[in-house]
């Protein structure tokens, strides 16, 4: 072994042989697969891996096992992630009325308002708490 590899290092400046043909079966998916995959998990964050199962079988016509769609998505820097959420009675048409609401004339003191943020309360907002998403990047529900 160790003769092998001083061979190839002299050979090729490398530990392995870089024209050695690879061994094994190839693989059932291609680039446009993984492209798909990886697009779908952006679109669908939360959803389980048969789903995506599903989805590739109908988009690309292509069957694979949960465990290697799992592996693929490893391998294209997705994680498994905790997920936070904002709350689900969030409405952003509602609170820019209040602001107007509360900046008119009848209500002149703003250090009169204290506001709370319930979302921790909120047990219905989370469906499930974690989600696929990319390394580096926070996973926020939406």
């Amino acid at each position: 072994l160790v003769a092998k590899i001083m061979k190839n290092m002299d050979k090729f400046g490398l530990v392995v042989n870089p024209d050695k043909k690879r061994t094994g079966r190839r693989p059932d998916y291609n680039d446009g697969d993984l492209a798909y995959l990886a697009e779908w998990f952006w679109c669908h964050p939360t959803a389980y891996l048969d789903k995506a199962q599903e989805a590739l079988c109908e988009a690309q016509d292509i069957k694979l096992s949960l465990s290697t769609i799992f592996h693929l998505m490893t391998a294209q820097d997705f994680t498994r992630k905790l997920v936070s959420c904002p709350a689900a009675q969030c409405n952003e048409a509602l609170r820019t009325a209040f602001e107007v609401l509360i900046s008119s004339a009848e209500y002149c003191n703003p250090d009169l308002f204290l506001f709370l943020d319930k979302s921790a309360v909120n047990n219905s907002t989370i469906n499930r708490t974690y989600r696929y998403f990319e390394k580096g990047s926070r996973c926020v529900e939406q």
